[in-house]
């Protein structure tokens, strides 16, 4: 129970320090690591990625000559975002777009302005945690998107924030009978893709882009690792099987299995991220054992779920120290985020390590 007790405050610490400690990850997951063999025994748990680099470029950076088409720098023009902006009255989509490409915080602030009420704005602000308290976005996308299962996960984090058990688990059911997630990234990719190819980029380049990007959705793993840390705790007061928790495991790892998903334009750090969330829920249940619904006992379930997160992060220190020679926006990079685009992270990652040179 004291372990328990001290990493829910370690959680919940690193949640109020997110700024830093996402900033801190995804450096990490870019720098070379050594090169790579077999999984390894032990790795680093993942840590949350900062804003991807900005993917428009001023007007100055523009190319008095046009480029050759195959080799354009995955970038939008100032001149050309606006635009694109123009075309959609900048509406509440289009900015959240525009801010997934620019990592510019005044088009998220504008957005916010413009239609606070859409899910996708408030969940890019609740992400991003900068635009006020999360009690209100969780409160508006409750509102506007209540049959989303990523909703009420969000609903039942904020519940048991504030010691409302009763609220938590009638959000957490809803949650376990809602079949379809929405993140917004799928719309979000779709307005990136027609900003570039109104810009003149190929489809394939389009998808590029649009994959490269940033993920607004990506900034919201401390706030599932801070829910698999309250309910772990909650759990910890059971010492036998009850139907009960028997339901609210299941609908926890539900949402693990969600995150560890390949899914179009998925980001390996939220699949690490799912492991870590699925990883922290088995460990809640270990003073539980046996738990006869699970197929394993909750250490052997623990077990897997850091192995597959350490091969993902391994997967990703391999690709560090890869061999590449293509310039920026050639062949190989438009095919790595393509590959990203259709199928996510993790296959466009085993994708280029397939190309790379021996």
């Amino acid at each position: 129970m004291n372990v328990l007790k001290d990493r829910r405050g370690l959680i919940i610490s690193c949640t109020l320090l997110a700024p830093v400690v996402l900033a801190g990850w995804w450096l990490w997951l870019r720098v070379p690591g050594p090169t790579a063999g077999a999984k390894p025994s032990t790795a680093p748990a993942p840590a949350a990625p900062a804003h991807a680099a900005p993917v428009v470029s001023p007007d100055d950076a523009v190319p008095a000559k046009p480029e050759t088409p195959a080799l354009r720098r995955l970038v939008l023009s100032t001149k050309e975002l606006e635009k694109f902006l123009a075309k959609h009255r900048r509406n509440g989509p289009s900015l959240i777009a525009a801010y997934s490409l620019t990592n510019d915080l005044r088009y998220l602030k504008e957005a916010v302005i413009q239609a606070p009420e859409l899910p996708q704005v408030a969940l890019a602000a609740l992400a991003m945690g900068t635009e006020g308290d999360d009690a209100v976005w969780i409160k508006a996308l409750v509102a506007a998107d209540p049959a989303n299962p990523l909703v009420q996960y969000l609903a039942t984090l904020e519940a048991l924030r504030r010691q409302d058990g009763q609220a938590a688990f009638f959000a957490l059911e809803l949650a376990q009978g809602l079949p379809d997630w929405d993140d917004y990234s799928a719309s979000r990719l779709q307005l990136v893709e027609e900003a570039a190819r109104d810009a003149g980029f190929s489809p394939e380049a389009a998808a590029a882009l649009a994959a490269k990007s940033s993920e607004p959705a990506d900034m919201l793993l401390p706030k599932y690792l801070e829910l698999a840390d309250l309910l772990g705790s909650h759990l910890s007061n059971y010492r036998h099987q009850t139907a009960e928790v028997d339901w609210m495991v299941q609908a926890a790892l539900k949402l693990g299995q969600e995150l560890k998903r390949d899914l179009p334009g998925r980001s390996l750090y939220l699949q690490a991220g799912g492991a870590l969330f699925q990883e922290s829920i088995y460990q809640g249940l270990q003073q539980l054992d046996p738990f006869p619904s699970l197929k394993e006992t909750p250490q052997q379930l623990a077990a897997a779920a850091t192995e597959y997160k350490q091969w993902l992060i391994h997967l990703r220190q391999e690709f560090n120290t890869a061999n590449w020679h293509e310039p920026e926006g050639g062949p190989e990079e438009v095919g790595f985020y393509q590959k990203k685009r259709t199928e996510g992270e993790v296959a466009a990652l085993l994708w280029a390590l397939a190309r790379k040179d021996p």
